[in-house]
């Protein structure tokens, strides 16, 4: 995918995002009646909803969907990683970082929301909703199925939980 279509991409997808969480947001405050006792607690779930709706249109809703299962799946590891390293530039970068990056805020904002959340906890979480966009794709044909991009994703996943942590325990750090 092009950069200008990537850029074309997440402006949708950004769209698509503020809409949907903007309809959340009216639902959430008419059922809370105005009355938010933990503001910081609200705007991380709005944020996972945001979050969440954007990578829904990015992976699923992209392209359209239609219902036409199949396609190829890619079942080797690293096997795409490679192929797009050989390509280029850009397109290593887009499938690595892309696939890793979408995931962090998922891990970063797990703790968040949830207590008790562990590093592999939320890797694994990774690794299921990826699991679930890659069968989506595969259903809808809006993407491919690929190993790489579920261990990319789960990597992700990990990454923001990481960060989530040391900003945490640097701040108790400053206090």
């Amino acid at each position: 995918m092009s950069i200008e279509r990537t850029w074309a991409l997440l402006r949708y997808a950004l769209l698509f995002a503020a809409c949907v969480s903007g309809v959340y947001a009216l639902i959430r405050l008419s059922r809370l009646k105005l009355k938010i006792e933990r503001p910081g607690r609200e705007a991380a779930l709005f944020a996972m909803v945001f979050y969440l709706a954007a990578l829904l249109y990015v992976t699923a809703i992209r392209g359209g969907l239609s219902l036409n299962p199949g396609g190829a799946v890619g079942w080797i590891p690293v096997a795409t990683t490679v192929q797009q390293f050989r390509a280029g530039a850009w397109p290593f970068a887009y499938h690595f970082f892309g696939n890793t990056l979408w995931f962090v805020p998922l891990g970063f904002l797990l703790p968040a929301l949830f207590r008790g959340w562990t590093l592999p906890r939320a890797a694994l979480l990774g690794l299921a909703v990826s699991i679930g966009i890659e069968v989506v794709q595969w259903l809808f044909r809006t993407g491919t199925a690929d190993i790489d991009d579920v261990l990319l994703n789960a990597a992700g996943t990990a990454l923001g939980f990481a960060a989530h942590a040391a900003i945490r325990k640097n701040r108790g750090l400053l206090r």
